[in-house]
């Protein structure tokens, strides 16, 4: 083997690894998924509009606005979580929420360039149902 092969072979041995852990990932996810068809709107009790909020929420806000399952417990969330905050939300309330979703915080991201108006507005139809 010349050095140069040895040089490069930690790279390549790393390279393999990353590949291998994403396609096994990839084969634990797809083995996790519920065998048949997602959920509709109608079997979620949801409208149109709130089942597309839902979605995006999962996307884009899950990750910091619900606990997460670790072997060990739920660790607190990043973000505060949003269960039941916006029931009641009046007109100007969610004019101010949209503000919020898209130019974000110092510690929540904006959205301004990821969500379009419509996705915005279907956002916020299912944070006032969740």
């Amino acid at each position: 083997m010349s050095s140069r092969t040895r040089r490069r072979l930690p790279a390549i041995l790393l390279t393999l690894a990353f590949a291998a852990m994403f396609y096994l990932g990839a084969a634990a996810l797809a083995a996790d998924e519920r065998p048949g068809p997602r959920p509709t709107p109608e079997e979620t009790k949801l409208t149109d509009q709130q089942f597309k909020g839902q979605n995006l929420f999962f996307q884009r806000c899950s990750l910091c606005h619900m606990a997460r399952a670790l072997k060990g417990g739920n660790p607190p969330t990043v973000g505060p979580s949003l269960k039941s905050v916006f029931k009641s939300a009046s007109a100007d309330e969610e004019k101010d929420l949209r503000t919020f979703i898209l130019n974000g915080t110092p510690h929540m991201p904006g959205f301004r360039y990821a969500l379009s108006p419509k996705e915005i507005d279907d956002l916020v139809a299912y944070l006032k149902v969740m």
